[in-house]
């Protein structure tokens, strides 16, 4: 059935959208080592952003959510950090990885 728009119906472009965002364990690897290695440049953005203790981020399109943690030291334990991403496998691994992890209060604090 195709949409108003001429194009296929919202079930098969939610099907191709949700194709576009499954990704393998070697992919979500990938994803992490990229992540590491931007970790100075992601450290300098957020520096030059001005995010500072109390505020709230936003990481949308968060991935493995190696980000998260870099945000939350910026923010500290009295700001907000969220993450969202439309890939729920790659959120639930995620997620396992970051309960795994020492409560981000306790994480070293770099400058």
């Amino acid at each position: 059935m195709d949409s108003p728009g001429g194009g296929r119906n919202a079930g098969d472009n939610g099907e191709q959208r949700a194709e576009l965002f499954r990704r393998g364990a070697q992919e979500y690897r990938w994803l992490a080592v990229q992540a590491r290695v931007w970790e100075p440049a992601t450290r300098r953005a957020l520096q030059a952003a001005g995010l500072a203790a109390g505020q709230s981020a936003l990481d949308a399109g968060c991935g493995t959510c190696e980000v998260l943690p870099l945000l939350a030291e910026r923010v500290g334990a009295t700001g907000q950090v969220t993450g969202l991403d439309i890939d729920g496998a790659l959120a639930e691994q995620a997620l396992q990885r970051l309960c795994r992890q020492p409560p981000l209060a306790a994480m070293p604090k770099t400058t």
